[in-house]
């Protein structure tokens, strides 16, 4: 990722050294942020893989409640984000993403002081959850540049 990141910001370098119209210029710009946006939610769900496919193989019923939980979250965030393309009221934002990450925070700080969860356990589904939340975040960034430049 890392790679195609560097390799899309060296165009970018390419491009900009030519010379463009304003316009052009801005768009450019939102566009490669968007691009970038985008990277940022790849590397926040790829940093997470692991933990993902230990939570959903494991015997602890309270683990296997907040995988299901985060699987809700996840169907959720994508209608609300599909909403962003046609103006729907329903659409999701920032203030959203954040209040949704500080439950699931709660919840599993919680489950922690009820011994559902280890602190290992509570340590990996912080993690997770602070990810999903970065990977979501920028997703919902990415989108909102791409939308500005629709006319």
């Amino acid at each position: 990722m890392k790679i195609n990141e560097g390799g899309i910001l060296s165009i970018y370098n390419a491009i900009i050294d030519k010379e463009i119209e304003p316009k052009d210029k801005s768009v450019l710009d939102s566009t490669i942020q968007a691009v970038r946006y985008l990277v940022n939610a790849a590397k926040a769900y790829s940093d997470i893989k692991h933990n993902i496919s230990s939570i959903n193989s494991t015997t602890n019923d309270y683990l296997t409640a907040f995988y299901e939980r985060q699987l809700e979250i996840c169907k959720l965030f994508v209608e609300q984000f599909d909403n962003l393309n046609n103006g729907n009221d329903n659409a999701i934002s920032l203030e959203d993403l954040h209040k949704m990450y500080e439950v699931e925070n709660a919840e599993i700080l919680v489950g922690l002081k009820k011994n559902q969860f280890t602190d290992l356990e509570t340590s990996t589904l912080l993690n997770v959850n602070r990810e999903l939340y970065v990977g979501r975040k920028a997703l919902l960034s990415a989108k909102k540049k791409i939308l500005v430049q629709k006319p």
